[in-house]
């Protein structure tokens, strides 16, 4: 990792085993790597499952302005039967005023006003285009500091992995709205039974707004098709 912000940073590779000196945490795993200065991590990638990475110096202001991404470590034995689509949906929340990005907190003034899938708010969130009878799996993360309930119209699913761990089939809840707290990991599956454009949101309906104003925010599509 090259840092070429104007401030400290590091790595943290969120819920991945990683040995001690890689887990990036300033002034106790390591130094914090200085403006232009490098840092090579090293490690091996496990588990299998959805994770996410984000420095830990100043989080409290660099990460809620947008340094984080998922990291997602695929089985090494390929699945058998795989879903038709799989999607990793990063759900965030965003303060901008004047032009500007703070981060949002649940606090007076602080408020968010944008709610984001994938960086995008509704109407130009990625719509998913899947077959009649085929299979889904979306990777929910939320990142921020606000909880999202996340609810599928039309169709039931499953949670089969929570924080990048598999849940046994036997275990797997069937739920149609999912409560997806800060830094929180759920990968849902769901048959695309009746075709459509069925709608996934966010339950909270101020998050499905644009700035105070609906329709917006954390909503998108899917289209599923003969």
């Amino acid at each position: 990792m090259k840092n070429e912000l104007s401030v400290p940073t590091t790595i943290h590779w969120h819920g991945v085993e990683v040995p001690n000196a890689m887990d990036g945490v300033p002034d106790v795993t390591q130094k914090a790597i200085q403006t232009g200065e490098t840092f090579v991590y090293e490690f091996t990638a496990k588990p299998a499952g959805t994770f996410m990475y984000h420095p830990h110096y100043e989080g409290d202001v660099r990460v809620m302005a947008g340094l984080y991404a998922p990291f997602i470590i695929d089985p090494k034995i390929p699945e058998i039967n795989p879903p038709a689509v799989d999607k990793t949906l990063m759900i965030s929340e965003w303060l901008l005023r004047g032009g500007q990005t703070y981060a949002a907190m649940p606090m007076s003034g602080m408020e968010p006003n944008y709610f984001t899938i994938n960086g995008k708010s509704f109407p130009i969130t990625e719509a998913i285009t899947v077959k009649k009878g085929e299979r889904i799996r979306l990777c929910l993360i939320a990142f921020g500091q606000f909880i999202h309930l996340i609810h599928l119209h039309g169709m039931p699913f499953k949670i089969v992995a929570i924080d990048g761990h598999p849940i046994p089939e036997a275990a797997q809840l069937t739920k149609d709205t999912i409560s997806v707290a800060p830094d929180e990991r759920y990968d849902i599956g769901f048959i695309a039974a009746e075709t459509g454009q069925w709608m996934l949101h966010c339950n909270i309906l101020h998050h499905t707004t644009y700035d105070n104003v609906g329709l917006g925010g954390l909503m998108m599509v899917i289209n599923v098709v003969e």
